[in-house]
């Protein structure tokens, strides 16, 4: 599934839309309140190619990773390597256990983003909380726990 800069913005507000007028050489691409039409954000440009900037800002379809697992340990562990051209990132917790993230430093037990036992998860969406960095993991029971990971560029 493809999210676009409509979509990241309806879930914020479902009452907000997104609109382009061209006019020759000149566009704007503008952020408004659908009841009221306030317009609450825009750009606008002129001799600049409109099909670029709107590839640029997020019209353009995801590229999904083959799902994966990894294992988180007692000590800090490399769940996800980072990756410059990331856009999206789902980790799901498949074990019994809580599992910490440390995103580009170690994970700490007890600290940092806490994905819970069996089903938690935790996304990372480009536009609103997106890394690219290398995502750690860490539990507090024996032995390693499974996660299950899925990335998009």
């Amino acid at each position: 599934m493809a999210l676009t800069i409509a979509d990241i913005l309806r879930a914020i507000n479902p009452n907000i839309g997104v609109i382009a007028n061209v006019d020759g050489e000149t566009f704007r691409i503008g952020v408004e309140d659908v009841n009221s039409d306030e317009i609450l954000a825009a750009l606008m440009a002129s001799g600049v190619d409109l099909a670029a900037i709107l590839i640029a800002v997020g019209d353009v379809p995801l590229t999904y990773s083959a799902p994966a697992t990894a294992n988180a340990g007692v000590a800090s562990t490399q769940l996800v390597a980072a990756n410059a051209n990331r856009r999206y990132l789902s980790i799901v917790n498949n074990s019994d256990t809580a599992i910490y993230l440390g995103i580009e430093v170690d994970a700490v037990l007890n600290s940092g983003t806490r994905i819970n036992a069996s089903g938690g998860s935790k996304e990372f969406i480009r536009g609103v909380n997106l890394t690219t960095q290398v995502v750690n993991g860490i539990h507090g029971g024996a032995g390693n726990k499974n996660v299950t990971v899925q990335e998009a560029v």
